[in-house]
């Protein structure tokens, strides 16, 4: 619950640079009202040092979250019980399996929402350096 709270956070966070740099570049002429937002010609960094730490907090949680989902319900994998035969009506270990399985994709998405934030970053930075040198 608390990391949902955190995310939607700082998706409120990213909307509103998002939104900051779409009136800038309304206001420079570079787009209308109806574009949606692209290139790297508009907004500043300093819109960025709060949204860059947050993303990244976020991720690392996200990917906490999962790691441990996955480590304290492993057993449940190795349990040769249901798997060709059916379990016993006490047994929580599909139930197990599959909280195993959020967690191994959960931690997947962040190490994946990572590594996509790094390459966003870099294609930034690559774009303004080239928007520099002409």
């Amino acid at each position: 619950m608390l990391w949902s709270t955190f995310q939607a956070g700082v998706m409120l966070v990213q909307n509103r640079y998002q939104k900051r740099r779409m009136y800038t570049r309304i206001a420079l002429g570079k787009n209308s009202a109806m574009d949606v937002v692209s290139g790297e010609s508009s907004g500043s960094a300093g819109q960025l040092l709060l949204l860059y730490p947050l993303l990244f907090t976020l991720q690392g949680w996200q990917l906490w979250i999962g790691v441990d989902l996955a480590i304290k319900t492993w057993p449940a994998l190795v349990n040769p019980e249901g798997w060709l035969e059916a379990e016993r009506c006490q047994s929580d270990l599909r139930g197990m399996r599959g909280t195993f399985l959020c967690g191994a994709i959960f931690a997947y998405m962040a190490i994946r929402n990572h590594i996509t934030t790094i390459a966003a970053i870099t294609q930034k930075r690559q774009t303004r350096q080239q928007q520099q040198r002409q």
